[in-house]
Parts: structure tokens; sequence; C-alpha cells
């Protein structure tokens, strides 16, 4: 949340709006209720009008770069999730990514419109 506190300044003392990024959202234990938490202490802290928008997805990377950094990171469980190859991308299930599309757009429109709010799959 440390990252919030210049996001609130700068839409609060400059009165400038604040474009927000979560990404990459990552199927870990419990990831509906750690995003859930993350979106809504997010807009605690900052006023749903000072956010010009939100862009959200879920973890993908470029397979060759994923080859390379799970051959030197074998100490992340984060790497050896069972993802799937997408063409030239790693990431999520087709079902998996759906899933997680969908509940980050129910859980942002919460607190902003949906005209605001690109997700990313």
């Amino acid at each position: 949340m440390t990252r919030l506190t210049p996001a609130k300044s700068v839409a609060r003392g400059r009165r400038r709006p604040v474009c927000l990024c979560f990404d990459p959202v990552l199927r870990i234990p419990n990831w509906r209720e750690t995003y859930r938490q993350c979106v809504e202490k997010t807009f605690e802290r900052l006023d749903p009008s000072r956010v010009r928008n939100v862009s959200a997805g879920v973890f993908r990377m470029n397979r060759k770069c994923f080859k390379r950094l799970k051959k030197s990171r074998d100490d992340s469980d984060i790497l050896f999730y069972h993802y799937m190859s997408d063409g030239n991308v790693v990431t999520h299930s087709t079902l998996e990514r759906r899933e997680m599309t969908c509940f980050l757009k129910e859980t942002l429109e919460q607190y902003i419109d949906k005209e605001k709010i690109a997700l990313w799959t």
C-alpha cells in the first residue's frame, strides 16, 4: 500500500486524476480475497472520482523470458504454477483467465464506472 501514498498526494494535492494498474493478478492461495481486499483498501485511500482509469490483468509473460526466469529461480512457487502456453505467451488457462477477469470486473465496478476499466486477459 506504500504506492498509494504518492497517488493519493497527486490526486488530492494537485487535483490531478490518477491511473491505477492491478497487474499481474496471480492465482495464489485465497486470490479472490487477497485481490478483493487490495481493491477495497485502494479505494478507501483514493477517492474514486479522482481516478481517471483502472487497468487490470492476469499474469502473462513472453514464453522465452518465462523459461529463462524459471530456470534461474527454482525457489519460486509462482513460476511453477501449471500455466499454459498461448502462442508465444505463458499465462493461466482460458477458464482461469475468464474467471479471474470476471471477478476483477465485478470487484472494480463496485468502486468505479465500467467505462473507466480496461481488462487484460
